[in-house]
């Protein structure tokens, strides 16, 4: 695999777990009103991690894009 494509893909792994982390911690409390609501559910922690997971995703791919045009036009001026 091409050290460009590598990195791109670790900029994106990382801005996809800092939102997934961001979301679920703040998505967590409406979790908790939920889980108040209706009682301890595994179903619903489920779902809200599911959900924080599925937010990270456009920003994975947001900045796996930005990442990948940046080294390609770094690699082009070195050559």
């Amino acid at each position: 695999m091409d050290v460009s494509l590598k990195k791109s893909i670790r900029n994106g792994l990382y801005a996809g777990i800092i939102i997934t982390l961001f979301s679920f911690i703040y998505g967590g409390i409406y979790t908790e009103m939920i889980v108040e609501g209706i009682g301890f559910s595994l179903g619903n922690i489920l779902l809200a991690i599911i959900g924080a997971v599925f937010a990270g995703i456009p920003f994975f791919l947001l900045v796996f894009v930005i990442s990948l045009i940046v080294f390609y036009f770094k690699e082009k001026r070195k050559k």
